[in-house]
């Protein structure tokens, strides 16, 4: 019955329910943290039609009675258009820090969207591991249960004592209790990771997906940290070259004067001067601002570069002890299968059978907590590389 379990539970496990890539795709559709900076990027092309578009012209109507004699009077009117006229150069420099502030929306989408992925992944990894404990769990009890069959037919032949086979009964159980608690992990497990991938309904999953760097050849250049923090550096160089125009806006005006005895025509320009506000100030703190980027950019390149050397020196260990595990684990299960032959016929001690259990399961244990360490390296690889998520 346990064996049935156990095989139904592995096959479930890799054969039905959705697979990650398809799980991920749902939980990037849902996710409204990502539907709110796709809304900020909207909003942002909505305040670039505002920043760029030109001002509306102006109508002045004017209505007079003179009093040309003491004997007669006349009336006149006058009209004037206005039209704020852009100078040359402000419409080029509104519309590269337009361009350059839609160009960090992005990047901070693809970096809010890579993070996402990222942590969605590692609490994957973190089901699917407690995923393959429980399948060791339900094997190991499996091995229990024959080894209490084993040393039930021994006691029922007078070939072991009583204390034996209840210490095989007790250990049995002991597995059993295991089993029950590691199921209530792995149900925690799986909740968390929906609860982050923000999905309502039930569905299964499946724990055969495993990852694999994208591009070994990918650097930290190509980080979303570093492609978020360049654009903010370009945002404020931008914004420092509005502020170069010290004057944005003139004034174009024509009018037409009907007096009693004249006509007017007027046209001509009203131009600001830039005595006491020249935007030096909002200039200089646009410019700072880029330099406090550039440090951090600096910065934030410096601590990619020791994460990556690490998680490469990482990989390489973990590999080799991934390897050397499964040696191990080889050599442990020949040997407990010799053990139980000879636990049949009475040449070993339950001691000595139990022992080599235990370190068979801290064995085979440590290998899915390695597979696990090399998976979560991999996932930070590739995401401070830069890696393609979609």
């Amino acid at each position: 019955m346990i064996r049935k379990i156990y095989i139904v539970s592995v096959f479930i496990s890799f054969c039905f329910g959705m697979d990650f890539n398809e799980f991920k795709q749902m939980a990037l559709k849902n996710n409204p943290y990502l539907s709110a900076v796709k809304l900020k990027k909207d909003t942002v092309n909505e305040e670039t039609k505002i920043l760029t578009r030109y001002k509306n012209p102006s109508i002045n109507l004017e209505f007079s009675n003179f009093d040309v004699t003491a004997s007669s009077n006349g009336t006149g009117y006058a009209a004037f258009v206005n039209q704020p006229v852009r100078l040359w150069g402000v419409y080029d420099a509104k519309k590269g820090f337009a361009d350059a502030k839609t160009d960090e929306i992005e990047k901070q989408l693809s970096k809010t969207k890579a993070l996402f992925v990222r942590d969605l992944s590692l609490l994957y990894v973190d089901y699917k591991t407690i995923s393959k404990i429980y399948d060791l769990s339900l094997e190991m009890l499996e091995i229990t249960k024959k080894i209490l069959d084993i040393t039930k037919q021994r006691y029922q032949n007078g070939t072991i004592s009583k204390a034996k086979y209840f210490q095989a009964e007790v250990t049995y159980n002991k597995f059993k209790n295991s089993v029950f608690s590691i199921e209530i992990k792995k149900q925690e497990s799986f909740y968390n990771l929906l609860k982050f991938a923000k999905i309502k309904k039930d569905i299964q999953l499946q724990t055969s997906y495993s990852f694999k760097i994208k591009d070994p050849n990918k650097d930290t250049a190509n980080s979303y940290d570093i492609a978020y923090l360049s654009s903010k550096i370009r945002t404020s160089k931008e914004s420092s070259k509005i502020f170069s125009n010290k004057i944005e806006w003139s004034e174009l005006y024509l009018g037409f004067e009907k007096e009693p005895d004249r006509k007017i025509i007027r046209a001509g320009f009203n131009i600001p001067i830039a005595v006491f506000n020249k935007k030096d100030e909002e200039k200089a703190l646009s410019l700072l601002k880029a330099k406090k980027y550039e440090l951090l950019k600096d910065a934030k390149q410096t601590e990619l570069d020791f994460e990556l050397k690490k998680i490469k020196t990482n990989l390489k260990n973990l590999q080799k002890l991934k390897n050397s595990t499964k040696e191990l684990i080889a050599s442990q299960e020949k040997l407990l299968d010799i053990y139980e032959e000879s636990y049949k016929i009475a040449n070993t001690d339950i001691i000595e059978l139990q022992i080599i259990q235990n370190n068979l399961i801290s064995s085979k244990l440590k290998l899915i907590k390695t597979q696990s360490l090399i998976e979560k390296n991999i996932i930070n690889y590739n995401y401070i590389t830069g890696a393609d998520y979609e």
